[in-house]
């Protein structure tokens, strides 16, 4: 790579020729090259708990006042756990006493083995590429595409412990990974005033050598400076308030419009209670989003979607979706609202005894609407053919065109946010998928 004194984007070509110099083949794809020493143009101070200093000293290169913390004092700037440095069990109770007082909190990454935070542990799994969950979060800013993968250094390992994904709404997922992206290589945990973040890329010892590690934690330095704002949520009807409850919220099941403006209000349609509540509060409700409130219509039917088409001002209309389909579903619209669920989880064919997924989907929208649909064929029926022959099997059979599941409408500062996956009916898993998406909309952009 050349030496550059500013960040510049270039390309890299491989060709193919004949020793006339015919050009057979090529293939390229954008390359950016980054100047060494990367210096951050945040001015802040943050404490650092630390003993080795070295996380200390990094930071204090990139610009970042610090202030050693020994673990008993007060807290009193954002706070940074150093890299490696387990977090013990009397750290992390000082940790909740701070962030309840509104002061954020970086934890970098902690060994393998490691147990304690929000009930959180540490895998050992070494893995050279990781992925983008909650690609709309700032602390991609910049970044380039696959930056989170074959890092520089020792065999280029991009992280050596994951964190399991919690199942809780207090947790956003933005970059996974490891066996079946069930581990989290960067989540924020926010269940008071101040956030926690816990990243196990190993930003700090890979700062000088991958541009990417020095990138990454200059934006969650940024990210610390900005801690984000938790929107309230509301739920109208008593099984979604249960869910709710299951995934560590606590909402208001007052019917009635938020007094926030820009809350969360989770309107479940298996209810008929909460279905004639909408009906009767639709103009008020449409003025509530439009001001930048976020309503989550769930379970609609065929006699509830007239509804939907008032609330939204769109004609869309429901199908049922095919049996041998009913257990997975795709996304494939990323957005902030599906920011954080994975294909993964909407995957739940792997048990025979699991209850559908889907059985009803909508169809006569735009494609920009929707987040995530219905997958074309049942996979299971392909998985046993060998390799050379599935994906063509698969294409050939044209399978079921796909319908919506989960899709929005923007209203103004508002949205509307339509959504057909059974997560009342699945325990586990499907409060996962509850957990993603009420974390995605809770978070203010």
């Amino acid at each position: 790579m050349p030496t550059v004194s500013e960040e510049t984007h270039g390309r890299w070509e491989v060709r193919l020729s004949t020793l006339g110099g015919r050009v057979l083949n090529s293939h390229g794809r954008p390359l950016t090259a980054y100047p060494p020493g990367r210096q951050s143009k945040l001015r802040m101070a943050v404490d650092v708990f630390d003993p080795l200093a070295h996380t200390a000293h990094v930071l204090h290169q990139l610009g970042i006042q610090t202030s050693f913390w020994d673990g008993s004092t007060p807290i009193l700037h954002p706070l940074v756990v150093g890299e490696g440095i387990p977090l013990t069990s009397a750290l992390w109770e000082s940790i909740r006493q701070a962030t309840h007082q509104g002061i954020p909190v970086l934890v970098l990454a902690q060994p393998p083995g490691w147990t304690g935070g929000p009930n959180l542990a540490v895998d050992h799994q070494v893995i050279t590429t990781s992925f983008p969950r909650a690609l709309h979060h700032g602390v991609f800013a910049g970044m380039a595409d696959g930056g989170l993968s074959w890092w520089r250094g020792a065999h280029e390992v991009v992280a050596e412990g994951l964190l399991p994904k919690p199942r809780s709404a207090h947790a956003l997922v933005i970059a996974d990974g490891g066996q079946a992206l069930g581990g989290a290589t960067l989540l924020c945990w926010q269940d008071s005033l101040g956030p926690v973040w816990f990243c196990q890329y190993p930003v700090v010892a890979r700062s000088a050598e991958e541009p990417m590690a020095a990138m990454l934690l200059d934006n969650l330095m940024t990210a610390l400076s900005r801690p984000p704002a938790q929107r309230e949520i509301t739920c109208w009807g008593p099984i979604a308030a249960h869910a709710v409850q299951a995934v560590g919220l606590v909402p208001s099941t007052d019917l009635s419009i938020p007094s926030s403006p820009d809350g969360v209000l989770l309107i479940d349609f298996t209810d008929s209670e909460a279905t004639e509540a909408m009906a009767d509060h639709i103009d008020a409700l449409q003025q509530w989003v439009r001001g930048g409130g976020q309503l989550w219509i769930h379970g609609a039917d065929v006699h509830t979607s007239p509804l939907v088409s008032r609330i939204t001002g769109w004609g869309p209309y429901l199908v049922d979706v095919p049996d041998d389909l009913q257990h997975s579903a795709l996304n494939t619209n990323r957005t902030r609202i599906s920011d954080g669920l994975s294909n993964v989880d909407l995957d739940w064919t792997e048990d025979a005894g699991m209850p559908p997924l889907v059985t009803k989907a909508w169809k006569g929208l735009p494609k920009s609407a929707v987040l995530v649909e219905t997958a074309a064929v049942d996979w299971r029926n392909y998985g046993a053919k060998p390799e050379q022959i599935k994906t063509a099997s698969t294409l050939k059979s044209q399978g079921w065109p796909p319908a919506a599941v989960l899709w929005q409408r923007q209203l103004d500062h508002g949205l509307v946010l339509i959504d057909q996956l059974h997560w009342e009916t699945s325990g586990s898993l499907g409060l996962t998928i509850l957990a993603r998406i009420a974390a995605s909309l809770r978070q203010k952009p």
